[in-house]
């Protein structure tokens, strides 16, 4: 799912909401995704990787303004 939505990963509103809680842009589309009730699953075999997926359990949601603005450009991408 995260490496399907390259445009949405990289672009300046997900990069910003990921600076500002100290975490990656692949947490806050995970975060996304469980806040709108999908539960993303990860391949990865990194170490690295499975830590940071598994720590978006522990990161509040996304705000209700976040959440659209990223369906916002889900909806575009399509």
């Amino acid at each position: 799912m995260i490496t399907a939505n390259p445009i949405i990963i990289n672009s300046n509103a997900v990069k910003k909401m990921a600076e500002t809680r100290g975490v990656t842009t692949a947490q806050i589309f995970f975060r996304f995704m469980m806040d709108i009730g999908v539960v993303p699953l990860t391949g990865t075999t990194n170490e690295t990787h499975m830590k940071q997926d598994l720590a978006v359990l522990d990161m509040p949601s996304l705000s209700s303004e976040e959440i659209q603005m990223i369906n916002d450009m889900l909806s575009d991408s399509i």
